[in-house]
């Protein structure tokens, strides 16, 4: 039984960091892209429409990402 509760813990541990290394990349990933598509809005600065679509669809993209890695946390056998 001891040994059951350990291979569970060790399994545990690894689902939580397996998924702290996905969101980790998408929150890195957040440190640069915005910018890089034009996204960073000051008073001197507005994105173009293009910049504006791009940006919606980059986001759209990382809503879904996030929407996967939170289905995938919550239907393992640790999220229910």
């Amino acid at each position: 039984e001891d040994v059951g509760i350990a291979i569970e813990n060790s399994q545990v541990v690894e689902a939580i960091g397996d998924a702290q290394i996905e969101l980790q990349s998408v929150m890195d990933e957040l440190q640069w892209m915005p910018a890089m598509l034009g996204g960073v809005n000051t008073e001197a600065h507005e994105p173009s429409d293009d910049q504006a679509r791009i940006l919606l669809t980059y986001n759209i993209m990382i809503q879904h990402d996030l929407a996967k890695m939170s289905y995938k946390i919550q239907n393992s056998k640790f999220g229910q």
